[in-house]
């Protein structure tokens, strides 16, 4: 009796965990205005070491991949676009990647629409605020955690409070 009931409790617990890993990321990419005004985690993803300026709104825009799909650094009306306002933030992650992934100047420069160059790319965790800006989706990015070749932690980026 008592080893039906855990392996119940079990289950129903395996089965949570598999129903929010499966809202997270995907659902945030296809429906971002679901998750307006939220914090979001993206774990396990790729990020290029290329970090374009959007030269109208000053603002940086990342080009990233998670869970093999691919989100162009630019921007776009329609997907959830990846940026980052802080030009301190922009500089130390663009020099930070560059120290961690000796292969970023590498790889190929230019990327398909549809796939990252993974030379390039170093595997990151965001952390992202969901927000609509004027006609777009964005993700605002406020902390960027750098993986090291072992899949630990090995660096923390913060945008400074208040870097709009």
């Amino acid at each position: 009796m008592k080893k039906g009931i855990a392996f119940s409790v079990l289950f129903v617990l395996m089965a949570l965990s598999t129903t929010y890993g499966q809202i997270g990321e995907r659902s945030v990419l296809n429906t971002p205005e679901d998750y307006e005004g939220k914090t979001v985690v993206f774990e396990d993803t790729w990020l290029d070491g290329k970090i374009v300026r959007n030269a109208h709104f000053g603002f940086y825009c990342l080009d990233v991949e998670i869970k093999n799909k691919h989100v162009p650094g630019y921007l776009y009306r329609s997907q959830l676009n990846f940026v980052v306002f802080s030009e301190e933030l922009a500089k130390e992650l663009t020099a930070d990647i560059e120290k961690c992934n000796t292969d970023v100047k590498k790889g190929r420069e230019f990327a398909l629409l549809d796939r990252m160059s993974r030379e390039r790319a170093s595997r990151v965790r965001l952390t992202c605020i969901i927000e609509r800006f004027q006609a777009y989706w964005i993700a605002d990015v406020t902390k960027v955690e750098l993986y090291g070749k072992h899949g630990e932690i090995i660096e923390t980026l913060d945008a400074a409070p208040g870097a709009r």
